[in-house]
């Protein structure tokens, strides 16, 4: 519907199930895409992975010096339980990691060692995908807890001190927060959500929710010559 929305983006989706989603947006241009739900539906999401992805290079001429440059595009599968999500660095969405298939274990070490150098941002997804994820309203707020944590902005800070201050610190004390990651207020990372309205207390718990936490615009669908019933829902949302 809106694939400049998705092209050459960092993109996470959350509640993939099957992975189409997902797949869907790497296939549409994505350059880095991981794709996540509990443990017991990996399998069959890596399976498709497999079945129709495959690794491409964006090839792009520059004009002023003829220099060819090449983009290597990825996607993965991780396990993401929302009453126990992991840190979105575990992701590995880094500039550097390109391997495409690589294990998520591949993913926390490279990105670990990333996190380490004061000079590489730890990067956040650019688009965080959720279909059709609201069904039970035990699962309203844990979903909504992790896309919270997910749009806090993270930042690798080095914290050492100027030379004249450098003895009056404890070296341990100077070696714990020389890399550290510290969140900010918010990020640029940007939500796509489809959402269905179904029983009256989970849909006012989502909505009144989701509207504290997020600026929410409500996408308009016959544009594009989409039509829905009312129950149905395409919203765009940012960290307020």
């Amino acid at each position: 519907m809106f694939p400049e929305k998705i092209r050459n983006k960092h993109i996470l989706e959350l509640g993939s199930g099957t992975g189409l989603v997902g797949i869907s947006s790497f296939l549409l241009g994505a350059s880095n895409v991981v794709i996540t739900d509990l443990p017991c539906a990996l399998p069959l999401m890596k399976h498709n992975i497999e079945q129709n992805c495959v690794t491409t290079s964006s090839n792009n001429n520059d004009e002023d010096d003829n220099v060819e440059k090449k983009e290597k595009k990825c996607i993965d599968c991780a396990a993401c339980d929302w009453f126990d999500p992991p840190p979105i660095q575990s992701f590995g969405f880094s500039s550097s990691l390109v391997s495409a298939f690589c294990s998520h274990e591949e993913l926390e070490r490279e990105c670990k060692s990333l996190s380490s150098s004061a000079s590489l941002p730890l990067h956040q997804p650019d688009v965080i995908l959720v279909a059709d994820c609201v069904w039970l309203e035990e699962l309203v707020v844990p979903l909504l807890d992790t896309l919270s944590r997910y749009t806090t902005a993270t930042t690798t800070c080095n914290d050492a001190k100027e030379d004249n201050d450098s003895e009056e610190e404890d070296n341990n004390h100077d070696s714990h927060h020389q890399n550290e990651t510290k969140p900010s207020s918010s990020s640029s990372t940007k939500i796509i959500m489809t959402y269905q309205q179904r029983g009256k207390a989970t849909h006012d718990l989502f909505w009144t929710k989701l509207h504290s936490i997020f600026r929410v615009q409500e996408i308009d669908t016959c544009k594009f010559g989409l039509y829905k019933p009312s129950v149905l829902y395409v919203l765009e949302c940012q960290r307020k």
